[in-house]
């Protein structure tokens, strides 16, 4: 005969209550059953067992040494059970939270803010997924995006905050750079990103530098290597490589930590703005709604 794993769990209830009331109608009281409803429960298991587990006698009923040997395991297998489903009721429900960004505001601001999220509000898993393709809301299983535009029709988008361009570089580099020319006096970095997000100089040169025959040509500068990443580009311009061009919210932690400074006063204002953008269903969920507004406030 083949059996499953286990045997079903009202047999095994009515096994225990069997053996501490020794007698077959009062583990029915106990259980709720007939006397015999019980009687069935219990010829199951011993069919299951292949082997008495009961003796049956006018005086009452008393555990075989089968029995005996699987009592203190079923006890201990049913309090387990009750355990591990109490311990489950009581831990609080976790609200998952799918937010998509690209890979410089996630390396650069979105990422290491979300620890400190997490630690205020505990009852809530927060999942990040970065690309060079904005997610469709309306379809994807996303809640949210933080990226440089607003959401479409159907989206609820708020701004995150007014979005700079200029340039940096390390401190010790600024105290190296001139008064004039500064821009062609340390290497140009760059980082691939995609055509959406990527920074260009020469436009920002066409926005800042006025059009006057004593300054520098831009073609003059001289430029450093192209990095993989934006996150790969700041940290050599971190190290002293070179100067970065970049957006305010992107090198907001490493200014306000000392790791980079502003290298001119010239700034231009960015064509891509940052966007939390919300699904129209997440738009009805509080701790979506809660997480999105800590996110503007933090962008200040």
């Amino acid at each position: 005969m083949v059996h499953d794993l286990l045997p079903p769990l009202q047999c095994l209830r009515a096994f225990l209550a069997v053996a501490e009331q020794r007698n077959f109608t009062r583990a029915g009281e106990v259980l709720g059953l007939t006397q015999t409803a019980v009687s069935h429960q219990i010829a199951k298991l011993e069919d299951w067992a292949g082997t008495p587990l009961f003796r049956r006698a006018p005086s009452g009923v008393t555990l075989t040494a089968a029995g005996a040997r699987l009592h203190p395991q079923v006890e201990a297998g049913l309090a387990a059970l009750r355990a591990g489903f109490a311990e489950l009721r009581e831990e609080p429900e976790v609200a998952e939270i799918s937010v998509a960004t690209t890979p410089e505001l996630g390396t650069q601001w979105l990422g290491p803010r979300l620890e400190r999220y997490l630690t205020l509000v505990p009852d809530v898993r927060i999942r990040m997924g970065v690309g060079h393709r904005r997610p469709d809301l309306r379809t994807s299983s996303d809640d949210m995006s933080v990226w440089p535009a607003p959401g479409g029709r159907g989206l609820v988008s708020y701004p995150l905050g007014l979005e700079e361009e200029f340039v940096v570089c390390a401190p010790e580099v600024s105290e190296r750079l001139p008064e004039r020319h500064g821009l062609w006096a340390a290497p140009l970095l760059r980082h691939a990103g995609s055509r959406q997000t990527v920074l260009d100089w020469e436009r920002w040169y066409d926005q800042v530098v006025p059009d006057d025959p004593r300054v520098l040509p831009f073609e003059d500068c001289t430029f450093g290597p192209t990095y993989e990443t934006f996150a790969e580009m700041i940290a050599a311009c971190i190290e002293g490589e070179g100067l970065a061009l970049v957006r305010t919210s992107l090198v907001h932690d490493e200014i306000e930590r000392g790791r980079l400074v502003r290298a001119f006063s010239e700034i231009a204002p960015s064509d891509l703005q940052y966007h939390v953008t919300l699904s129209p269903e997440a738009a009805r969920r509080p701790e979506v709604v809660a997480f999105a507004d800590w996110l503007r406030r933090e962008a200040g």
